[in-house]
């Protein structure tokens, strides 16, 4: 093998993601070296991601779906009790059921919500009685803080930027 080629795989691996303008041109010039190219880029390879949510854990899957669109997400899926997916603009939210007496608690976690409008998510939250309380920092923007059934905390906020 050609120690010039040698080193420019490894002083360029981590443009192996860029397949048109520089594998595909060395495997034509070199076509002996196809498979050391293909387990370079195997190993270089980043994963294109095409979307993501946040799975919160549940006690009663019918309760936390109806939450969640009492406060403005949509039923995207549902597989049964095992899983459902509710989303708006910009978030997804995974709904997964657990025992009662399972621990789940991955760390602490706080869902936002963006709003145009802080008095309509306010009469919203007051509509389904919902208790919350609002925070106006003086920074970042106005809040209305609360929880969901299994007490993941949630909140709208209207930023000032």
């Amino acid at each position: 093998m050609d120690n010039k080629l040698c080193t420019i795989f490894l002083r360029t691996s981590h443009i192996f993601h860029d397949r048109q303008n520089f594998i595909f041109p060395l495997r034509n010039k070199y076509p002996h070296l196809t498979i050391f190219i293909n387990f370079i880029f195997k190993f270089n390879a980043m994963p294109k991601i095409t979307g993501s949510n946040v799975t919160i854990m549940v006690k009663d899957m019918d309760k936390a779906i109806s939450f969640y669109e009492q406060i403005g997400l949509t039923l995207k899926q549902r597989w049964g009790n095992h899983y459902a997916m509710v989303s708006a603009e910009g978030i997804t939210i995974g709904i997964h059921p657990t025992e009662a007496t399972t621990e789940t608690r991955s760390g602490s976690v706080s869902i936002g919500f963006m709003v145009e409008a802080i008095d309509e998510a306010k009469a919203l939250l007051d509509k389904h009685n919902i208790t919350y309380k609002e925070e106006n920092d003086g920074k970042s923007g106005l809040y209305l803080h609360f929880k969901d059934p299994d007490n993941t905390i949630l909140y709208y906020v209207k930023p000032m930027w």
